[in-house]
């Protein structure tokens, strides 16, 4: 159980790098006010709006890959 603490933490630090030295903070932004401009009472299409921000800026699947996933 600790190696799999221990990964999960490489992968949070990695991914807190990653955001820190990208843009990724400005393309969630974007991506939020644009569904928050298109909503139109639809929870349906905000749900899945919201779930594609997120797809769309994970980086978990690649720092996983990165610390050898032990």
């Amino acid at each position: 159980m600790q190696t799999k603490g221990h990964v999960w933490k490489e992968v949070l630090s990695l991914a807190v790098k990653e955001y820190k030295t990208s843009n990724m903070d400005v393309s969630v932004s974007q991506g939020v006010k644009a569904i928050l401009h298109d909503y139109s009472g639809n929870m349906d299409g905000l749900c899945d709006s919201i779930i594609t921000v997120i797809v769309e800026n994970r980086m978990s699947n690649k720092f996983l890959m990165q610390t050898g996933a032990k």
